[in-house]
């Protein structure tokens, strides 16, 4: 199952009231569990939540955590210590507009989001 259709999946639990998330690591949890179960061992091998990636991207940062990443597990050393990151070949970033956030905050919020 493709990434477009998982997210579909979950839109649709949220619209029939059988997932409704408080924050955004519920939202989170939910499509990295419908990518685990519709994705083959070799591509679920590769999903990881809250990674870090290894390299310089356009508009990212290198040093913060993502959502979700898929890609390539990378081990390098700096300074003293071994650090885990991705080496990126999808990363998400998942948002979540709580009902009652007015127009203005969610429109500002929306304007924050970089889709890549």
């Amino acid at each position: 199952m493709i990434l477009k259709e998982i997210l579909a999946k979950v839109v649709r639990e949220m619209e029939r009231g059988k997932f409704d998330p408080i924050m955004e690591d519920d939202l989170l949890a939910m499509v990295y569990h419908q990518m685990i179960i519709s994705c083959d061992s070799k591509i679920s091998g590769n999903i990881f939540v809250k990674a870090r990636i290894l390299q310089e991207i356009h508009g990212l940062n290198h040093k913060c955590k993502y959502d979700l990443v898929i890609g390539k597990r990378e081990e390098k050393k700096i300074d003293k210590y071994l650090k885990v990151y991705v080496i990126p070949d999808v990363i998400i970033e998942l948002k979540i507009f709580p009902r009652g956030l007015q127009f203005p905050q969610s429109s500002g919020h929306f304007e924050e989001m970089v889709l890549i």
